[in-house]
């Protein structure tokens, strides 16, 4: 026959799965034996993964609430006077959305087409959401994976991440240090006025887009600043990067995020 405090150990773990809220009511039902250490191990355990359920639930409800309330602003303010122009179209963008997370950066490589009459029209097919080694920093992905997914013969064209900070207005500093390794270790350099950054920020209300690209003098900056010479860094300035423009139309694009 199991002793008894084996069996109040076991209806105690029943107990905690149909309701977790009595976890910590229960421990002092249970013997203080050694194998009641290891139930009380597995309890907590079970909690961290109920409160994770939760805040993913909860993360989901609310990215669901924004798309179908259609809360998706494009800061269109102080756009610069260039010839490219970015068109994502909105089920790709909602695709990214509800596959993304609030808490936690999420970043994406993004390909597409170029216009064959107008080569500053750039249309965004796919982004491709590689690998990433850590949670909370964006900036640890591989960047031999650009060289090595290629969708349809798209052209590379940057890359977005999602950000929980309510200002896109401008470039934080680790997107300028990202966006520099990710165009010189990428391979990618021959084109790098045309390599666009882009911010999704989630706000309390709304989704807010910006597209950025750097300046030359900018890239010189990241080079810099990238290398640890930090004696031969000059002071930054707004300069070194500037907004391009970017449409979020309505129309239907048949490809999706890959992940």
């Amino acid at each position: 026959m199991r002793p008894i405090y084996i069996f109040v150990n076991v209806l105690t773990l029943k107990l905690q799965e149909s309701n977790p809220e009595v976890v910590e009511l229960n421990d002092s039902l249970v013997s203080k034996d050694k194998g009641d250490t290891v139930s009380g191990a597995r309890k907590r355990k079970r909690k961290r993964e109920l409160e994770r359920m939760r805040l993913w639930r909860k993360s989901t409800l609310e990215i669901n609430e924004l798309i179908q309330q259609q809360q998706i602003f494009i800061d269109s303010d102080n756009i610069a006077n260039t010839d490219l122009k970015y068109i994502l179209s909105k089920n790709i963008l909602t695709k990214f959305i509800l596959i993304s997370e609030m808490q936690i950066d999420v970043t994406g490589h993004i390909y597409g087409i170029s216009s064959s009459y107008d080569p500053g029209i750039k249309e965004i097919c796919c982004i491709f959401i590689p690998n990433k080694w850590a949670i909370y920093q964006f900036n640890v992905y591989s960047f031999e994976q650009i060289s090595q997914y290629q969708f349809k013969n798209y052209e590379f064209f940057g890359w977005i991440h999602t950000t929980a900070s309510n200002d896109s207005s401008e470039l934080s500093h680790n997107d300028r240090f990202f966006h520099t390794n990710f165009v010189h270790q990428s391979q990618q350099g021959q084109q790098q006025d045309q390599r666009v950054f882009v911010s999704c920020s989630f706000t309390p209300d709304s989704v807010s887009l910006s597209a950025f690209r750097l300046t030359s003098i900018g890239y010189e900056w990241g080079r810099i600043a990238n290398a640890g010479k930090a004696n031969k860094l000059k002071m930054y300035s707004p300069s070194h990067y500037e907004k391009v423009l970017l449409l979020v139309p309505d129309f239907q694009n048949n490809n999706v995020c890959y992940r």
